[in-house]
């Protein structure tokens, strides 16, 4: 008879390996590397409530809950007083509520301090925004850059861009929470509007050569103005015989500047017969300063803008104002679109889109809506699958 001491160890093992045996299917499972938790673009840090009275959500739980959350954009506009950033807020508006997305839209009184100082509240607020739609306003973009990287918001760029000598980069490059821009072609635009500009001042004034101009410049920090003074002096190249630039006044974007330079200019050059405005505000006080002094703008002179406004589409039909490209107000719209896509999985991140300027001569009245935006947005920049 073997000693107690074999038996006991003989049954201790088979007892083991039956309970091995039972256990082995369910190995596997528990074998296996945890899931990486679910990091929703807009705040990664957020992955479900862990307060001791509830338990975590499970990453399909929290996936599902995250899908059906409305997306908080915070959209900075230069100012409200200028129609622009009116029609700018007004569209994205639109496009915010057919997305469900909360939008807050700030005004920055055309102040460059505000930009950091008010997201600096918001983004230690205990309900910091998902994301950040910004402008590059008299260079205060890499300071907010700089900012939403450190406290992980998301932001995509709009209208005024950078210049190459600020040295920032594409999206993803230097700031991972930069997801991409949506970038004006003001360059085209502006080289387009001034030779039918001066095509037609040519035109209209066939015995007078060479035709005096005078230009309105904008703020000399901004790309947009860099870009479409560039886009009007390689138009002017192929007209040097012809046309004759008398002087460019700084009247960085503003109307009462602009309103003041043509009364100047006016005694100047009293033959002067072209008017390029940097933005339609300047453009609309070129048409008042010369009702103010008996001309008749479109007959007497001709002058042209930028942006796309009410205001100036109302002058052009009644042939005071040449002309307006713009459309771009719809650029932040188009943000909210690319954010709402990027950030649900449909899109690949760090895109630039461009938004193309176009004219409100020949355009036909359109009606702006949230799913003209959409319909806008997705003809042009047909969607890519994310990675």
């Amino acid at each position: 008879m073997p000693p107690v001491s074999s038996c006991f160890s003989f049954r201790s093992l088979y007892s083991l390996a039956l309970l091995l045996c039972t256990l082995l299917p369910a190995l596997p499972a528990a074998a296996e590397a945890p899931s990486e938790p679910v990091t929703f673009a807009p705040l990664p840090q957020k992955l479900g409530p862990a307060d001791g009275n509830s338990k975590i959500l499970s990453d399909s739980e929290y996936l599902k809950q995250q899908a059906l959350r409305p997306i908080q954009v915070v959209l900075l506009v230069n100012d409200l007083n200028n129609p622009y950033w009116q029609q700018v807020r007004n569209t994205a508006q639109q496009t915010a509520d057919s997305l469900n997305i909360r939008l807050k839209v700030i005004d920055l009184h055309n102040n460059p301090l505000r930009p950091v100082r008010v997201l600096s509240t918001l983004a230690n607020a205990s309900e910091k925004p998902d994301a950040v739609i910004f402008s590059n306003i008299k260079n205060t973009g890499k300071p907010v850059l700089d900012l939403l990287e450190k406290h992980r918001i998301h932001s995509v760029l709009y209208d005024n861009g950078f210049q190459a000598k600020e040295r920032i980069g594409k999206p993803g490059e230097l700031y991972r929470f930069w997801l991409g821009q949506i970038r004006i072609l003001n360059y085209e635009a502006s080289r387009l509007l001034t030779r039918k500009l001066l095509a037609q001042a040519l035109q209209q004034y066939p015995t007078q050569r060479p035709l005096p101009m005078i230009v309105l410049e904008g703020n000399t920090s901004s790309e947009t103005n860099a870009r479409r003074l560039l886009g009007m002096f390689d138009a002017l190249v192929d007209f040097r015989d012809q046309v004759e630039l008398k002087q460019i006044f700084h009247t960085r974007y503003d109307p009462l500047h602009a309103y003041n330079a043509i009364q100047t200019a006016r005694q100047r050059y009293p033959d002067l017969r072209i008017i390029w405005a940097a933005n339609d505000q300047m453009a609309m006080s070129a048409v008042e300063a010369s009702k103010t002094q008996g001309l008749k703008p479109g007959k007497d002179w001709l002058i042209s803008g930028f942006d796309h406004t009410r205001p100036a589409r109302d002058a052009i039909s009644r042939q005071e104002l040449f002309d307006s490209y713009g459309g771009h107000y719809h650029s932040a719209a188009w943000a909210l679109l690319y954010l709402n896509d990027v950030l649900r999985g449909n899109r690949a991140r760090y895109q630039v889109l461009d938004y193309p300027l176009h004219s409100a001569r020949q355009q036909k009245p359109v009606q702006d809506s949230a799913s003209h935006t959409l319909e806008q947005y997705h003809r042009l920049n047909p969607t890519l699958a994310a990675p």
